[in-house]
């Protein structure tokens, strides 16, 4: 059997969840970037990518980041009904700009204005919507965006009839919020992630993007900040500790687990509040695991133990 040797290894603490609790009706899509564009979740929103190209995380992994050289690269997501935008809306993604001297998108909606999240050249996020026949821009204040750096973005809409507010925030912290009196477009057009490539000029991002979450829902402060610090101890490194093959991942179903040879030792599945939601010892080199009978929709953490070598290894697994 080829050696597994890529290893998830997750660091936390038992009052840190993971996204929410990433539930299927919350979540509506997930973007990990780990070498596709395909979307994480059960709504299965997957994207088409015209030339980006993958790249290092910021833990160093390769081909576990997206990015998009500023004036032609983009990700487009087919429309789908779950991406259809409701009374509140939350984006979430890590971020790497290079530069920029004008206006990029990140997140943006096909068709004349929409919906569209862009980057501005004073260092600021805008949320444009189009009511009316005219846009409104929704902003926040001015150096909330570093240059060169990663940081982890937060932009949280809600809408209570006519007045709509935008909630800022990176690195978990809250950073600025405005409100207009405008009502949500819901369009029914296509995503672009990098670009809003229906403009004029495409508005093309130049920079690092990575782990992009939608939620159709508000999240709360404490949500935002728990979730970056989940992000924050989130690290992933090469080793060849133990030699194990986990697939598929993510999964609907069954989960099978082999090891290169005999193994004796246990196995942990935790859920994203680090409580346990299934043991069982090991001591075949393979063994598939129903996760029907015992999750929902959402990410886990499985430990391995090896009982002889003393030593163990986490596991990060989605399970749809």
């Amino acid at each position: 059997m080829k050696k597994f040797l890529l290893l998830h290894i997750f660091f936390f603490q038992l009052t840190i969840y993971l996204t929410a609790q990433m539930s299927s009706d919350s979540l509506v899509a997930y973007y990990p970037f780990n070498g596709n564009v395909k979307d994480s979740t059960a709504f299965s929103n997957h994207g088409i990518i015209q030339g980006a190209k993958f790249v290092k995380d910021r833990f160093g992994n390769s081909n576990n980041a997206i990015s998009f050289n500023g004036y032609n690269d983009y990700v487009e997501i087919p429309y789908s009904t779950s991406l259809m935008v409701g009374s509140s809306r939350t984006v979430t993604f890590w971020m790497y700009p290079y530069t920029w001297d004008g206006t990029a998108g990140i997140l943006c909606q096909d068709g004349s204005h929409g919906n569209q999240i862009f980057a501005e050249y004073d260092n600021r996020f805008r949320w444009e919507m189009f009511a009316n026949s005219s846009p409104t821009n929704i902003n926040s204040d001015e150096d909330f965006i570093k240059k060169a750096e990663w940081q982890f973005i937060s932009i949280v809409m809600t809408t209570n009839g006519t007045e709509t507010t935008v909630r800022f925030y990176r690195n978990g912290k809250f950073f600025s919020q405005e409100m207009k009196t405008t009502v949500v477009d819901k369009k029914t057009t296509n995503y672009f992630i990098g670009s809003a490539r229906n403009l004029q000029n495409g508005y093309f991002y130049y920079g690092v993007l990575d782990e992009l979450m939608i939620f159709n829902r508000n999240l709360t402060a404490n949500e935002i900040q728990n979730l970056y610090k989940t992000e924050m101890n989130l690290t992933f490194y090469e080793t060849n500790q133990l030699s194990i093959n986990m697939y598929p991942n993510p999964t609907t179903r069954f989960l099978t687990i082999e090891t290169e040879n005999t193994f004796n030792g246990s196995l942990l599945i935790m859920n994203s509040i680090a409580k346990q939601v299934y043991f069982t010892t090991l001591i075949d080199n393979s063994q598939k695991i129903d996760l029907s009978q015992f999750c929902s929709s959402g990410i886990y953490f499985i430990k391995l133990r090896d009982e002889d070598t003393k030593k163990w290894s986490m596991y990060k697994i989605i399970y749809l």
